[in-house]
Formats: C-alpha cells, structure tokens, sequence
C-alpha cells in the first residue's frame, strides 16, 4: 500500500503522472542497468573486458527481465540496493559475460549516474512547462498592458498599475528560474564514475578514458575529479528548484489573493462538476493555486536538507548519498507537478478587468496622493508637501473629502488649483514606465522563448 502521497490514487489530483513514471521502481531499475550496460560497452571499446561480454550485458539489459518480486525480498535481506540486481543480471547473462558486469565501479556510481539520467527526464519537461507558462503569460501581458488595475502593498492599495505589468513581472521573474535552470545543467549532468573513492584505482591508468566514453554515451559531462563527496550538483539543482517553486507560489498566492470574493479581479479555471466543498455547494475555492503553495514549501524545505547532504565525510558517506536517493526524485516529482498545475492555471486564468477598475475607484483617488504630493512638491518642498497630503489623507474618509481637505490646505491655497489637482488625480496619467518596461520584458522574453525552441531541438 502507497504510504507516501505521491504514490496515492487518493491524491493522484495533485502530481504528475509522467514525473511519477521517471521516478518508480521501473524506470530507476531500468536506469541502473543503462548505466551498467554503457559502463561495459565503455571498457569494451577500451580493451578492459571483452566485446561479447559487453554486448551480452547490453542484451540483458532490460526491466523486464527482472524477477522484481525476489529484488524486493533480497534487497531487504542484504541491506543493500544493488548487489541483488547484479546477481540476477549476471545470472541473466549468457557464457562468462556476467563475470565483467559492474567492473571496477562501486555502487554509488551507478545509482548517482543513473539518478543524473532521471533528473535530466524532469529537467526537460520542466523546461518546456516553463516555456509554455512563458509564452501564456507574454499573451497575458501584451492583451492586459493597458487594463488598469491598483497596485497593493502590504495588502492595501498603493498606487494605479496595468494588469499587464503585473504579469510582467511574474514573466520576468519565471524567465530568469529558467535560464538559472539552464545554467547549471554543465555543473548537474554529470558522469562521475571515480570507483572506491574517486581514484579509479581498478580500472587502471584508463579510468579517466572509461568514465569519458561513458559519458558520452550517455550525453553527459563527465567528472573532473570523480569523488564520492561531491554532490553539489544535486544541491545546487534542488536549490533552484526552490526558487523556481518560490515564484510558481508568489504567483499562486496572488491568484488566490486577487479571486477573493470580495476582490474578484482573478479567477482560475473552473469547470462544472470541480467541488469546492463538501459542504459549501457555492464555493470555487482556488485549489490548484493552493496546491501549488503546497508544493512549493514541500520542495523548498528540502533545500535545507539537500545543503546538509552535501556535507560529506571521508571519502564516502552512506548517509549523505542515502538522503539524496530520497529527496532528489521526490523534488522532482513536486516540482514538476508544481509546474504542470500552473500551466494549467494560466492557460484558463480568467481576468476581469471591469471589476479592476471598480477596485481601482473604490477611494475615489485616494491611491493618487502620491501623485498628488509630487504635483505639489516643486510648490512648496518635498517634506512640506508629504505633510499636507498625509494628513489629507489620513484625516479623509472619501476621495472628495480629500480633495477639499488638500485645497483648502495654507500651503496650497493659491499655489494648486481644482483643475491641476484632477490631473494628478488620472490614474492613467500615473503610470510611469509601465508600457516601457512591458515592451522591454516583451521583447526578451521572445527571444528567450526563441532560444528555448532551440535549446528543445538541439537536445
């Protein structure tokens, strides 16, 4: 019976199901014997072990060959992951050929090699997640750059702002997760086949040729120094999954903020038939949102974890390598399930614009007192300006009051008149660099997106 909710039909809703096919029992096992079978061809080509034995080992090299069943006991028996599936596969290989299987590797080269393949499965698909959520949210900024709508600050309002720079900014920031994505894969997908501790002692003076070839075959970069210790790479790969979790929340979470009922500015997809409640039948409870909250603090208190792990004594450490075999495909799994859920997300978003503006009037222009001190601040100084419109504001319990408040104010009298102060008052008028940095943001992400589609082809 599953245990952990990634592997529950109950909760099946909240993860990805191609994630969950990278990372089962099937694939690793099949990803364990891609590595042994690339490793024998390696040595073979480099005259370590003979031809015939490399090509049986490759033969042989199927999940479905496997008594799983017996793995699973033996495993448990002898305490150890893969001295029970070499066992089988040598006795899966024809003639003397399973006597070369897993020459001079140990067995966290395997298994840290072969979690490399799966890391780059979910690396992909996050990849082309991101650059689905990137081309919605352009389409998003480029049809809202004009929707006004109020600015908040520590949930009040603060001043006017588009839609459309809003989104802006979450395209942006998802761009920049992206590139930090594609940035460390040289440092991440890596071969490190280095044998006992890192010396390739008993492979010879060919070791480092071994563990070339068998990167190449895997479409990886290999090791400079191959240690055991070393698993910085996994680190720093779950670090930028928690920055990128981060900002799938910070977009979420103002999702969630903004379909408030009492705001309505957002809606995520809802369909008849989706329950809110159990109990409430009206509720459209933004539950993919949350779930990818949920995900995301999920994936970042695994950061801390992973820099623990990283932490490693001698030139081997069971403890360390046992913490990432965990958290590694588990961060991949919510990571990409995160990813998957705001794709959808955004791809239906509904937005209402109309109700942006009804929100953007509701203090009849008392979110424009700044615009207003700096109408007034060449007038009388910046302080003294700050002074008046403050107290305007604060002593005022509607737009109109603030308006005569500000008028009939000592310092204003004869220096700002109803008409100036209407105009400072246009929302529209207060918008600064929004179209300027929308076109910017536009722009670059284009041609991110452009070199994504690229990036896609050449992989």
């Amino acid at each position: 019976m599953p245990v952990h909710a990634i592997d529950s039909f109950l909760r099946a809703q909240s993860f990805s199901q191609a994630a969950k096919v990278i990372w089962d029992d099937r694939t690793t096992l099949q990803r364990w014997l891609d590595v042994e079978a690339a490793l024998a061809q390696a040595q073979a080509e480099l005259g370590l072990i003979p031809a015939a034995a490399a090509l049986e080992i490759r033969r042989q090299a199927r999940v479905e060959l496997f008594d799983t069943g017996r793995l699973a006991e033996e495993v448990r028996f002898t305490q150890h992951p893969l001295m029970p599936v070499l066992s089988q596969f040598a006795a899966l290989c024809a003639g003397d050929a399973g006597g070369y299987l897993h020459w001079g590797a140990t067995t966290q080269n395997i298994l840290d090699i072969a979690a490399v393949l799966q890391l780059r499965e979910t690396h992909t698909a996050t990849l082309a997640h991101l650059a689905a959520m990137c081309a919605r949210l352009s389409a998003l900024v480029g049809e809202h750059r004009s929707s006004l709508m109020a600015g908040r600050t520590h949930g009040q309002h603060a001043l006017p702002m588009t839609f459309g720079f809003k989104a802006a900014a979450w395209l942006s920031e998802l761009s920049r997760q992206s590139e930090r994505l594609r940035t460390c894969e040289p440092r991440v997908f890596v071969a490190s086949l280095g044998g006992a501790i890192g010396t390739l002692a008993s492979m010879g003076e060919g070791g480092l040729r071994v563990q070339a070839r068998l990167a190449e075959l895997l479409n990886l970069g290999a090791a400079l120094i191959p240690v055991r210790t070393a698993a910085d790479g996994f680190a720093e790969y779950i670090g930028v999954q928690g920055l990128l979790m981060s900002t799938l929340e910070k977009i979420a979470q103002d999702i969630v903020l903004m379909q408030r009922s009492e705001i309505a500015e957002l809606e995520e997809p809802f369909y008849p038939g989706k329950i809110g409640s159990s109990t409430m039948p009206q509720k459209r409870n933004p539950t993919r949102c949350q779930g990818v909250i949920s995900l995301s603090r999920l994936v970042r208190s695994r950061v801390g974890v992973a820099l623990e792990a990283n932490v490693q004594g001698d030139e081997g450490d069971a403890a360390a390598s046992a913490t990432f075999e965990t958290i590694l495909g588990e961060c991949a799994v919510l990571t990409q399930s995160g990813c998957e859920t705001m794709q959808f997300v955004l791809g239906g978003l509904r937005v209402f614009p109309e109700r942006m503006r009804a929100n953007l009037a509701h203090s009849e222009g008392l979110l424009l007192a700044e615009a207003v001190m700096m109408t007034l601040a060449p007038l009388t100084g910046r302080l003294a300006a700050h002074e008046v419109v403050h107290h305007a504001a604060i002593d005022s319990a509607t737009g109109a009051a603030f308006r005569e408040a500000v008028l009939s104010h000592p310092l204003v009298i004869g220096r700002l008149d109803r008409a100036a102060l209407e105009a400072a008052l246009d929302p529209q008028a207060y918008l600064g660099v929004t179209q300027e940095v929308i076109d910017r943001i536009l722009q670059l992400s284009a041609a991110a997106l452009d070199r994504e589609v690229i990036g896609t082809a050449a992989r």
